[in-house]
């Protein structure tokens, strides 16, 4: 399991069975539907068992196994061409790094802001 616990650190929200298959694909040598699918649904009843698990990640993980017979009928189609499932988590991964880098600009605006503040506040001082 701990090969895979990259995968469930990153944000809650971005879990899903289609992701997971596609990032196994990526990251793992010979993985296959089944064994994966039940990987994933086994950490998701573990997040609901954990009592350090957060209240988006139970709730997450209680709307994916609610949902889990169109995942897995999803899931199971992509597998019919791995090509395709494999380029899900490529795309996901260029959008999570422009919206890392649009975070980032934010962040750093932010941050200009305040100094910009601040020295106002010296020069008013002065």
């Amino acid at each position: 399991m701990s090969e895979y616990a990259s995968y469930f650190n990153q944000d809650s929200a971005k879990w899903s069975l289609v992701n997971f298959d596609s990032w196994c694909l990526q990251k793992t040598n010979g993985c296959h539907a089944n064994k994966i699918h039940r990987i994933f649904y086994k950490h998701m009843n573990d997040v609901l068992l954990k009592d350090s698990s957060t209240e988006q990640e139970r709730s997450q993980a209680r709307n994916l196994i609610n949902s889990r017979k169109e995942h897995v009928k999803l899931a199971n189609a992509l597998w019919d061409n791995p090509d395709i499932l494999k380029s899900i988590y490529k795309e996901n991964s260029k959008k999570r790094d422009r919206d890392t880098d649009e975070e980032d600009l934010v962040e750093k605006e932010r941050h200009l802001a305040l100094k910009e503040r601040e020295l106002s506040i010296k020069e008013r001082e002065v």
